[in-house]
């Protein structure tokens, strides 16, 4: 992937607060740790995940789409 692709799929990957939802923009893998590094949700082949029975707290969503990975932080 060029630089121009990871930046395009980075700007896809966003956390909406108001429906405490990770939207991927399109397909792909989503992971998602507590700050301690457990994997605390997980999902395939999806467009969004939605965490709202995770705990309020900081996590880490770790986003592969067409094989470029993308991490983000999460406030909840």
């Amino acid at each position: 992937p060029s630089d121009i692709e990871d930046i395009e799929a980075n700007a896809t990957v966003k956390y909406d607060n108001a429906s405490q939802t990770i939207l991927l923009g399109k397909d792909g893998d989503c992971n998602v740790y507590a700050v301690n590094g457990i994997l605390v949700k997980s999902a395939a082949g999806v467009s969004s995940l939605e965490v709202s029975d995770l705990a309020n707290g900081v996590y880490v969503a770790t986003v592969t789409i067409d094989g470029v990975t993308t991490t983000i932080k999460i406030t909840k």
